[in-house]
């Protein structure tokens, strides 16, 4: 529903009868919103943007591009239930990896659902290789090269829940 910016925006809009797929306010308002209104535990999501490209890691030179109709995304995505873009989405630009003979260790989406504006998504590590700081591998050479290529931001989300992948993007700075 499109509304003015503000605390009553959301009300308006409900009181008008418009649809609400989905609200962004700040985590510690959230017991705010009436109980029919405020979503269940865990389903809460961080929204993180840098304007600044994160330190150089290491293992940054390892991570190649990968084609779209790649069949081992797929299958690396299995892994994380919640991964949100896939090799059909017609918004990703770029998809980024890890490989070891042959086998696909991590990987991630350039997504743009707006124009210029970078979103990492599908960011994934092998169960049998997460540890490692493959996905902060990957996650710092895609921001690098995003912002280095012009853009102004570089965003990612993740569920509230996900206290791992808080670590990375917050080790990333």
């Amino acid at each position: 529903a499109a509304a003015e910016p503000g605390p009553s925006a959301l009300w308006d809009a409900l009181d008008r009868g418009e649809p609400a797929a989905g609200i962004t306010l700040p985590e510690d308002e959230r017991d705010l919103l009436p109980g029919d209104l405020r979503p269940p535990d865990g389903h809460g999501w961080c929204w993180w943007w840098t304007e600044t490209a994160p330190q150089r890691r290491p293992g940054e030179d390892r991570v190649v591009d990968l084609a779209a109709d790649d069949e081992r995304i797929p299958a690396l995505l299995a892994h994380s239930p919640s991964a949100s873009a896939d090799p059909d989405d017609d918004n990703v630009v770029r998809w980024a990896g890890i490989e070891h003979d042959g086998e696909l260790l991590a990987c991630a989406a350039h997504v743009e659902h707006r124009p210029v504006v970078p979103h990492l998504a599908s960011v994934v590590t092998h169960r049998d290789h997460r540890g490692r700081g493959l996905a902060s591998d990957v996650c710092a050479r895609l921001t690098r090269d995003a912002l280095a290529g012009g853009a102004p931001v570089v965003t990612l989300g993740m569920y509230t829940t996900n206290d791992v992948a808080r670590g990375v993007y917050t080790r990333l700075g």
